[in-house]
């Protein structure tokens, strides 16, 4: 097995053992995290584990499944769902106590056996429409493409 593809196991085994310390020294100290949520970019392992709890208080039952992994060293991309229950705020919007179901991306670079950038890719219109903050599209709209199934 690729050494990244390892590193891309270990961290889903962090995420989902709720292991911040873990996930942490899986991370550069200069690692640098671009998320489709955030106006900002997360910069270094710390601020990475002060997201991962953010998202563990917002969603305490939070489990990620990597659908699809494609290692191209030193990138990986990562393909996954999401599932937990909105307990806590999480961007600012207050628990719902529904449950939630996300896909997304995220490309890794690695650099000396840690992840030195992130690119994360997720439905977060999905994950609003799952807590009932964004109502669902019209099913007129939602299958007016050829692509999309009615």
């Amino acid at each position: 097995m690729p050494p990244e593809r390892q590193l891309t196991d270990d961290l889903l085994a962090a995420l989902n053992a709720h292991d911040v310390d873990r996930l942490g020294r899986l991370i550069a100290p200069a690692y640098h995290g671009a998320d489709v949520s955030r106006r900002r970019a997360c910069v270094g392992s710390e601020q990475a584990r002060h997201e991962m709890r953010a998202w563990l208080r917002a969603f305490p039952d939070l489990q990620v499944t990597a659908l699809d992994v494609l290692v191209e060293a030193p990138r990986v991309l990562v393909c996954w769902t999401l599932h937990g229950t909105h307990r806590g705020a999480f961007l600012n919007v207050p628990p719902t106590g529904r449950r939630v179901a996300v896909e997304g991306f995220v490309l890794l670079t690695v650099e000396d056996g840690r992840i030195a950038e992130a690119r994360h890719l997720w439905d977060l219109a999905g994950m609003l429409r799952a807590m009932r903050l964004l109502p669902e599209l019209p099913r007129s709209i939602a299958g007016s493409s050829p692509s999309m199934p009615a």
